[in-house]
């Protein structure tokens, strides 16, 4: 818990990895009760940082009584949520989200607001300030503006309105390069066949 609220996310890292063989080999008889909400915490971790292969393998090691409790459950939702493309169901979460899990939602929201910026920068010409501020979910267009500084310093502001700068030709079938993800993917499957 210091660590998550030092926001050092190696040591939390670290404190997990040792507390995991406790609570693993000592049975409900010495369950603590942080050890669900724990257990949560580091699956929003992984969720945070996209490493969504570790998430499923830890969450295929908590216990079937586990999974019913409120914090794994949350997790799992918002996971869920991620998977549908609901971002918005996302940013809602953040409001009900328990007291520790505050430091994590924010590195979530934080991603899908990039994910959102970016497909609005493919999807769009042009967007008006306040449905930038609508879409990325921010109280005011202040907020928004000091995002499009810190983030995207490509785009540009003019009548609350922002511009995305083509700064990249179009891409066309010529530069996709086929060839050598057509041998690539042969030479995977070579490789698995040998292993098989």
């Amino acid at each position: 818990m210091l660590s998550v609220k030092m926001a050092d996310m190696i040591a939390f890292e670290c404190h997990v990895a040792q507390l995991k063989p406790y609570y693993t080999d000592t049975g409900s008889s010495g369950d603590s009760p942080l050890k669900y909400p724990v257990l949560a915490m580091n699956l929003l971790h992984l969720l945070v940082d996209n490493r969504l292969a570790e998430f499923h393998s830890e969450l295929e090691l908590i216990p079937d009584e586990g999974r019913s409790n409120d914090a794994i459950t949350f997790v799992v939702q918002l996971e869920q949520y991620l998977m549908e493309g609901s971002y918005s169901k996302v940013m809602a979460a953040k409001a009900n989200c328990p007291k520790q899990f505050t430091y994590f939602m924010e590195g979530l929201v934080n991603r899908i607001r990039d994910a959102v910026a970016e497909c609005s920068e493919v999807a769009y010409k042009s967007l008006s300030l306040s449905e930038a501020r609508r879409l990325m979910d921010f109280k005011s267009d202040q907020e928004v503006l000091d995002y499009i500084g810190e983030a995207e310093k490509t785009w540009v502001v003019k009548d609350s309105t922002i511009f995305f700068q083509d700064n990249e030709k179009p891409i066309g079938s010529q530069d996709i390069p086929s060839m050598r993800l057509i041998t690539e993917s042969l030479q995977y499957c070579v490789e698995l066949e040998r292993i098989v």
